[in-house]
């Protein structure tokens, strides 16, 4: 039994539907209930238990330090279930991430950036504080950056199924054409899809109707535009970004230790190459 607990917004959605049901030997349940998961049997297949939700929210009305909490209590109900049970998460360049973070909201709802950053403590966001509690008394860990699936994804994907005892599948290259809860990243993309969002969740609390597509239409629609409007600039005081910058440039080194790898030379939001990623 492996659990992968995110982070938001590092491809978790396409981890969960298009690559762990691709892998040989692999059975992937997505649900934060952990309490409720039982126990596979000796011969059973490996199972991935995922669910993004379980490192963090990504929620405009959290308080600061709550993520941090959310990982803690997380771990322990990992522990209760299945002690010393491998564990799967996934990182991205901070700046990077509070993007994509505040534009999953920003398409739902109108939220102003700069409360919306505030709602995070520089504890959330020290991944490698994050990292020091899940290795905290757990030989088995899987750290990987989002970045790696722009810049080198069948190096990542060749790492975790080795990691989870199995092959990387043989259409990876169809997989990762794939991509998974875009979000637009300018103004205009946001209130270009919001009503189609807002409606959609309106249909769904007075009907029985499923909207998806109509929030999926709406979340391209407003991605599309993107290409013709300024991205959102994240603003962070010259303190954090700092302590950000430092905590990025140790984790890059921790998981390059932990994975054999020099990750050093791995841009930012995934610049190397033209390929966007899985969001």
């Amino acid at each position: 039994m492996f659990f992968h607990i995110g982070l938001h917004k590092t491809a978790s959605t396409w981890f969960q539907r298009h690559l762990f049901p691709n892998l040989a030997g692999v059975n992937c349940l997505v649900t934060k209930r952990i309490a409720d998961i039982a126990k596979p049997e000796d011969d059973a297949p490996i199972l991935i238990v995922s669910h993004e939700s379980l490192s963090g929210t990504l929620s405009s009305e959290k308080q600061p330090g709550d993520n941090k909490k959310r990982l803690t209590e997380t771990l322990g109900s990992i522990a209760a279930v299945a002690p010393g049970a491998p564990i799967i998460i996934g990182f991205r360049e901070h700046a990077s991430w509070l993007t994509a973070a505040y534009a999953q909201k920003a398409k739902k709802q109108g939220v102003q950036l700069n409360r919306y950053v505030a709602t995070f403590s520089r504890e959330d966001l020290s991944w490698c504080r994050s990292l020091d509690l899940i290795e905290d008394g757990r030989k088995s860990v899987f750290p990987f950056l989002y970045e790696e699936l722009s810049c080198a994804p069948e190096v990542l994907i060749d790492d975790l199924s080795r990691f989870l005892g199995t092959e990387r599948p043989a259409n990876l290259t169809e997989l990762l054409a794939v991509r998974e809860n875009a979000s637009p990243r300018s103004q205009f993309g946001q209130i270009l899809s919001r009503p189609f969002f807002q409606t959609s969740y309106a249909l769904e609390n007075f009907t029985s109707i499923r909207t998806k597509s109509l929030r999926e239409f709406g979340a391209r629609l407003g991605t599309r535009v993107d290409q013709h409007f300024a991205p959102l600039q994240i603003g962070l005081d010259q303190d954090m970004a700092q302590d950000l910058r430092r905590d990025w440039e140790r984790l890059l080194q921790r998981i390059g230790a932990l994975r054999s790898r020099d990750l050093s030379a791995l841009p930012p939001r995934g610049q190397a190459i033209g390929y966007p990623g899985p969001s």
